[in-house]
């Protein structure tokens, strides 16, 4: 195991190894309530295939799908310790990865800031 970047909170499993998702289907089931099948596709997460800076690869790369009206792949997890979780959903509905990006600030205050961008930059 090797920590990533400056978040302490982030510890990279090794390749090939045992992951443990129960901190990701615990926030999945608390932070989406409506939609079990995060926490359902998340659960299946406990195999890492591979690891790439602060991201987490489940399942090799197919494209993903758009649950979220910004247009961001997958869905977003809040944690108080480890900061924004971006979990990438693919077609067939298993989790393709997850980034653990150390970022504290609240999905609402994300999307204030990038709607703010796509304003000033003309792309809203």
């Amino acid at each position: 195991m090797k920590i990533i970047h400056s978040n302490p909170a982030f510890v990279a499993p090794s390749i090939g190894a045992h992951y443990d998702p129960t901190w990701l289907v615990r926030l999945a089931r608390k932070q989406h309530p409506t939609v079990p099948g995060y926490a359902q596709a998340l659960a299946r997460c406990v195999r890492v295939l591979s690891v790439e800076d602060n991201y987490i690869r489940f399942e090799k790369y197919l494209p993903v799908i758009f649950h979220r009206p910004t247009g961001q792949p997958g869905f977003v997890l809040e944690d108080p310790q480890r900061g924004l979780t971006v979990v990438d959903l693919r077609r067939d509905g298993k989790v393709s990865g997850v980034e653990v990006t150390g970022v504290h600030v609240t999905v609402a205050q994300m999307l204030a800031l990038r709607k703010k961008f796509l304003e000033e930059t003309g792309q809203a």
